[in-house]
């Protein structure tokens, strides 16, 4: 497999200069798929050279440049990321599906300040505002935050990962039984995430409902993972959980 993708790879990266005349051109979503059987074989490093190939092939592309840039950041090329970002931006200073991008990033380094300042002329959108919501929470201004997480699900009320992050910031003072009352209209749906069902299995059982913790799992949670998150909660420790921003794609 990998001496497949590396010999695909060459391809990619040759970008075909002088194909033959009946020759397929080589686009720049074929480009991506090769990346992604890349990172899928392991070779994160040729992964991360054939995305940014990619970005730098499609530079009117909005999707590519998207896609390409979540690749990076995946790969943990965030740097690169930035940089294909900053174009996108340059190009249109007002993509909220890039702004959202590059907020992602700051927020996922700590960097709430830069997280809100990018997302600053984004539209408010219930993706949006959830984000800002992150970002807030990350400062510890959690009755901001909240205040945002229910602004969006007044236009997006079914939406779980608004719900669960609004349920984690809850959860972040204390306040297992109202972040339980968030989550637990959600806890019969199929679809629910598996982020969120786990996220209610644990508020379950700090609230001492060990039954439909294991119910909701399908397995009991440990109970000195309990204990710790209760202590941290409680304010013995830096908390351990915090809202998670959403893909921006």
């Amino acid at each position: 497999m990998t001496r497949l993708v590396r010999f695909l790879a060459v391809a990619a990266l040759a970008g075909c200069a002088t194909p033959p005349p009946q020759g397929p051109h080589l686009t720049a979503d074929t480009r991506l798929r090769v990346a992604d059987a890349a990172a899928a074989s392991g070779d994160v490093a040729l992964a991360a050279s054939l995305y940014a190939a990619a970005a730098a092939s499609a530079p009117q592309d909005k999707m590519v440049q998207l896609r390409a840039a979540a690749a990076l950041a995946r790969a943990g090329r965030l740097g690169e990321a930035r940089q294909v970002l900053a174009a996108r931006l340059k190009a249109d200073p007002a993509d909220p599906d890039a702004l959202r991008a590059r907020a992602a990033l700051d927020i996922g380094e700590g960097r709430a300040d830069e997280a809100l300042a990018a997302l600053a002329t984004a539209p408010d959108s219930p993706a949006t505002l959830a984000d800002r919501a992150v970002a807030l929470d990350l400062q510890a201004r959690h009755d901001a935050a909240q205040a945002l997480y229910r602004r969006a699900l007044r236009t997006a009320p079914d939406d779980a990962a608004i719900r669960n992050d609004l349920a984690l910031s809850l959860l972040l003072q204390g306040r297992v039984r109202e972040a339980i009352a968030v989550l637990a209209p959600l806890a019969e749906s199929a679809s629910l995430p598996a982020r969120a069902r786990a996220t209610l299995a644990l508020l379950y059982a700090l609230d001492g409902q060990a039954d439909r913790s294991r119910d909701l799992l399908g397995w009991p949670l440990a109970r000195d993972y309990v204990a710790q998150v209760a202590r941290a909660v409680a304010g013995a420790d830096q908390p351990l959980v915090a809202p998670a921003v959403r893909p921006a794609m």
